[in-house]
């Protein structure tokens, strides 16, 4: 027989379709087993609970052991099963195991146990909802606007299994099989790529002259927010051009859209020499693709090349995705002490100061912990982590004067305005529009993509010979350090006390010894952290308190400074007894400064200091030194390589923080990579 048959043809097709659906079925009951098993070891966890968190820490540790390569185990995994188990009985799990993991754990941070979590878990399972879609819904308060509401919606697709969403969801599930694969391009935002790649293409082989400028281009006209969702220009004809995508068959009133944006284009981008923008809109038809070019006066048409009409690689792909902001991978907390790598849009210009910054090197602070924790109150839920980084600005807002595209840039902790009353005084840390904001109350930098506002004031420029590992702590820790060095009142030939040795404490002795004071202690109870400040020549005393009382400590100061205590003490550390230990060592009229931040409050007996007429500083950085560090860092008197203890790409963030929080192999800074394709 001729293999070119349509017999033939339907034959394979029929084959192809058994040898899908098993594979998608395999995945699916797989999945189903993995959360069984979430859900027994979960129950395991529940049942000792009273062993406390070291039982946990050990357990993840043993099961890695017992079970090379395997994964999903970790301590924020294992404390995930105990959660679920304590909310989910044996009948509930039966419907569960029909849904990812992935959509397990987002359940139970986002929605409140019962009624409402029931009806997205059904929900999920009757439309196939994937876990971004999930995610969407419930931002949306769907179950409200749905369920209370009264509203009736069916959702139900008419897509095969294996196409559905859910199918899909399963067979990217690394714990389930690795071999497991399948093809890409058809759901989320993988729809939105393909169109905006092969549109690209079309475009750009239209002749010389086509610059690429975005894709979801940001617009803001009369406060409502706009996205373009191509933007070229073209350096021949002068002109701005707009494309519409739209995957179905033209409408007139579609022509309408494009105009608007045309004339938003004209009005905010279009500049002196400029030729009138030129709008493209690019519909589904039965076999091709019909451009429809515009200018904002409907009465003035130019039209681009016929090739645009003609040519085969602009076919878009068919579907009913919605066209909308590409997504990223990002670490997000839920405001209940649990973090999670996410799909998140990628991050859009708001205002004119705004930069978008890709992240090449990103690192954890304590502070995040104390996020996670609880312990920072303004700290919203939902955020990204993260406010130490570097990276590559990729846009500007209008009104960003000190950058352009393709700056490396280090980026300050802090966002601030550079003119309120508190930023013309360097007091940025108070700028009454901002302050700590990312990873804090907006979006961080432990993703590929962040937006910094104030861009002008809050980046520094990286020159050459500055790696970005070289400057990555100059936007937190060395500005910490800087700071409390600078307001401490070191005098030359002075005594400086440092409490902590940790990233924070061991930067401050870098940045102490500037102000050439003639002892520096370092006061830690770790002794490998000691030895580094001793060994890098960060200290020339060290006291390992571990097994001292604070009155031990107090005078081992005293006979390293003239049996008078140190002139400046810097707490660093922020632990149970640190801010007793600062004032204690400190001498009369001394000066102590808290650099740390405690997780809980702290006791000042006046009647106790009362007499030693010392000087109290405390609060957040002002992080506004970026300019004289980085002049620091390149001139050598800063080096901050010491601290970095090991490297994780963002896929592996999570673990890097277990490790962070462990200390484990006594690390102290660790650094995270760009996103890795696996």
């Amino acid at each position: 027989m001729l293999l070119n048959t349509g017999e033939y043809k339907e034959s394979l097709g029929h084959v192809v379709k058994i040898i899908s659906s098993a594979r998608s079925n395999a995945a699916q009951k797989a999945s189903a087993e993995m959360i069984h098993m979430y859900w027994l070891v979960g129950n395991e966890l529940v049942a000792r609970l009273e062993w406390g968190n070291k039982y946990i820490e050990t357990l993840s540790r043993d099961i890695r052991a017992a079970f090379p390569g395997i994964k999903g185990f970790s301590v924020f995994s294992l404390k995930y099963m105990a959660r679920f188990a304590r909310e989910v009985d044996s009948e509930l799990c039966s419907s569960c195991c029909t849904i990812p993991w992935g959509h397990m754990m987002l359940l139970p941070d986002k929605t409140e146990p019962g009624e409402e979590r029931l009806w997205y878990l059904n929900a999920t399972i009757e439309n196939s909802w994937s876990r971004a879609v999930l995610d969407h819904q419930i931002d949306l308060l769907l179950y409200e606007r749905q369920k209370l509401a009264g509203k009736v919606t069916n959702f139900s697709r008419t897509l095969p299994a294996p196409e559905s969403e859910l199918a899909q969801q399963a067979l990217k599930n690394p714990y389930v099989f690795d071999f497991i694969t399948t093809k890409q391009g058809y759901q989320e935002h993988e729809i939105e790529q393909q169109m905006v790649e092969n549109v690209t293409k079309t475009l750009l082989e239209l002749g010389t002259g086509f610059a690429f400028m975005s894709r979801q281009y940001h617009l803001a006209v009369g406060g409502d927010d706009c996205y373009i969702d191509l933007l070229f220009y073209n350096v021949m004809l002068h002109s701005y051009i707009v494309v519409e995508l739209k995957n179905t068959a033209f409408r007139p009133e579609y022509t309408g859209k494009l105009t608007f944006y045309v004339s938003a284009v004209d009005g905010e981008l279009r500049g002196e020499g400029d030729s009138p923008t030129i709008g493209l809109l690019l519909c589904k038809e039965k076999n091709d693709v019909v451009a429809e070019c515009t200018l904002k006066d409907e009465t003035c048409r130019r039209t681009l090349p016929a090739a645009c009409h003609e040519s085969p690689e602009s076919r878009i792909i068919a579907g009913e995705q919605a066209i909308r902001s590409p997504l990223m991978k990002a670490l997000v907390h839920d405001g209940n002490g649990h973090i999670a790598l996410e799909d998140r849009p990628e991050p859009q210009l708001q205002s004119p100061t705004d930069a978008i910054v890709r992240v090449t090197r990103s690192t954890i602070c304590t502070s995040d912990l104390h996020i996670i924790h609880g312990a920072v109150p303004r700290a919203t839920p939902n955020t990204v982590l993260g406010h130490e980084f570097v990276g590559v600005v990729e846009r500007v807002g209008e009104g960003v004067r000190a950058l352009k595209p393709g700056d490396r840039v280090a980026v300050s902790c802090e966002t601030f305005c550079g003119e309120c009353f508190y930023c013309e005084r360097g007091w940025v840390n108070n700028c009454v529009e901002d302050g700590w904001e990312l990873g804090c109350c907006e979006d961080g930098c432990q993703a590929e993509l962040v937006r910094v506002a104030h861009a002008d004031h809050t980046c520094a420029p990286i020159p050459a010979g500055v790696t970005d590992e070289d400057a990555l702590f100059l936007g937190d820790i060395v500005a910490t350090g800087h700071w409390g060095a600078s307001i401490a009142g070191i005098e030359p030939g002075s005594t400086v006390a440092v409490i902590g040795a940790g990233p924070v404490g061991l930067t401050t002795m870098m940045c102490a010894r500037l102000h050439e004071p003639a002892t520096i202690i370092a006061i830690d109870i770790d002794p490998v952290r000691l030895a580094l400040a001793r060994e890098r020549g960060l200290a020339d005393a060290v006291i390992d308190a571990s097994g001292m009382d604070l009155a031990a400590v107090e005078a081992a100061v005293r006979e390293l400074s003239r049996n008078r205590g140190a002139d400046s003490v810097i707490e660093a550390a922020g632990g149970s007894n640190t801010f007793e230990m600062a004032w204690r060592i400190a001498r009369p009229h001394g000066v102590v400064v808290l650099s740390a931040m405690y997780e809980g409050p702290q006791t000042l007996p006046l009647h106790q200091m009362y007499g030693k007429n010392l000087v109290f500083k405390t609060g957040g950085v002002d992080a506004c030194n970026m300019g004289e560090t980085m002049r620091l860092v390149q001139e050598g008197r800063i080096d901050t390589s010491c601290l970095i203890s090991a490297r994780y790409p963002l896929n592996d963030i999570v673990e890097a923080y277990r490790a962070f929080e462990a200390h484990e192999g006594g690390c102290l800074k660790l650094v995270i990579t760009p996103w890795e394709d696996r």
